[in-house]
């Protein structure tokens, strides 16, 4: 059984954007089973499933998995778990862009003057 799995990934990522993850597995016999658990629904693009067998006779299984990041969340949890619970985790914090902004103002602005002063909010 896997005793570690190694997880890497980017820190930060755009929403609505791609971002690849990868999940290694330490040498270990029978071959290890691994998958990903995203703390939230993500659109998978493409996934890559390998194992090899090395010349001690162990398997090192990798998953590299690339997801589309969700639009409606500031960060998501990205778990890699092994057959026998061995686990690790790492957060993607997700940017996004500005939205366009908006002017309050505290009067009912009919026309404006050259000249004319106002206090607006944005």
């Amino acid at each position: 059984s896997a005793t570690h799995v190694y997880l890497t990934g980017p820190d930060t990522g755009r929403s609505g954007k791609l971002a690849t993850v990868q999940c290694t597995s330490s040498p270990a016999f029978p071959e290890p089973q691994i998958f990903f658990r995203f703390s939230q629904s993500v659109e998978i693009m493409d996934e890559i499933i390998e194992t090899q067998k090395i010349e001690s006779g162990a398997f090192v299984s990798t998953i590299e998995r690339t997801v589309v990041l969700p639009e409606d969340s500031d960060e998501i949890t990205v778990d890699c778990i092994t057959d026998n619970n061995v686990q690790n985790s790492t957060v993607i914090n997700i940017l996004r862009p500005f939205a366009e902004p908006v002017f309050e103002h505290e009067d009912d602005i009919l026309s404006i003057e050259t000249g004319d002063t106002f206090t607006l909010r944005c």
